[in-house]
């Protein structure tokens, strides 16, 4: 991302995970299309979007970048102890805009 000239885009494999903050110790994975993982093939890329020297977004676009459906992602979880079973909850629409500033 930092190498991107100003104006410039490209996709990329992305991957958000978190922990519930309860005793479950449950950690969901929100999987955009990446490779080597459970079946995402038909998940969305994100795309960066470098807007000023020091900004910029990140969106989900379509599985191929450029044709599809977008904005999804296979949801999985998976206990944080113990045996490490993923549970495949499917997949599901995930907009989502962030716009990211560099301090």
């Amino acid at each position: 991302m930092q190498d991107l000239p100003v104006g410039a885009e490209q996709c990329v494999e992305l991957n958000w995970t978190f922990t519930l903050d309860d005793s479950s110790n449950t950690q969901f994975r929100l999987l955009f299309h990446r490779t080597g993982v459970v079946n995402v093939e038909d998940t969305s890329h994100a795309l960066v979007t470098r807007l000023e020297a020091e900004t910029w977004t990140v969106e989900p676009v379509a599985a191929d970048c450029n044709a599809g459906t977008p904005e999804l992602a296979r949801v999985v979880s998976a206990p944080t102890r113990g045996r490490t079973v993923l549970t495949d909850h499917g997949t599901y629409w995930m907009p989502f805009s962030l716009t990211l500033t560099r301090q």
